[in-house]
């Protein structure tokens, strides 16, 4: 299966290592105390990227089995230079297009759905393989956007904005 390796210019490059090592991010904290609150083991962490939320784990002194999956090997890799015991947990691919056979107690994913190309088939996954909560951090607005753009590399990229209106929810 072909994976994805970004196009990130350097500068916000630096500002992901920098992350990585050194910063720990508020919502990471905050998914961490919902997750306490449903007596989670498993995490299941979609669109992982450089395991920010591992490191939020570590830091706690926390006991979860935790599983990472990304489409871009470059932050992966990444992450690895930080966690290396995750060597063998993590998947490199498009969640969208595997099955997974595994169930979490908990799926997480964060700054990721609004990425992704089928969001009803991404979201499917979700529900598959995920038994007690499904913490989701993306877009929400007034109605649902799909915005296609190309960024300063020539690349197409989706952002898609999800409404909270029920007769607007077409995931």
């Amino acid at each position: 299966m072909k994976t994805y390796t970004s196009n990130t210019n350097p500068q916000d490059y630096k500002l992901y290592q920098h992350r990585a090592k050194f910063t720990n991010l508020k919502w990471c904290d905050q998914v961490l105390s919902l997750i306490d609150m449903f007596k989670v083991k498993t995490i299941l962490d979609i669109g992982c990227c450089y395991f920010q939320l591992y490191k939020e784990i570590k830091r706690r002194n926390k006991k979860y089995k935790y599983y990472g999956i990304d489409i871009d090997k470059k932050f992966i890799n990444l992450g690895l230079k930080h966690f290396p015991e995750l060597k063998r947990n993590f998947k490199v691919s498009n969640f969208e297009k595997i099955k997974i056979k595994t169930k979490y107690d908990c799926s997480v994913i964060s700054a990721t759905l609004e990425h992704v190309d089928d969001p009803k088939k991404f979201m499917n996954n979700v529900f598959l393989c995920s038994k007690k909560i499904i913490i989701l951090r993306t877009f929400f607005g007034p109605k649902e956007k799909l915005k296609t753009y190309k960024n300063k590399f020539g690349n197409l990229v989706n952002i898609n904005q999800f409404s909270l209106k029920k007769n607007e929810i077409r995931i």
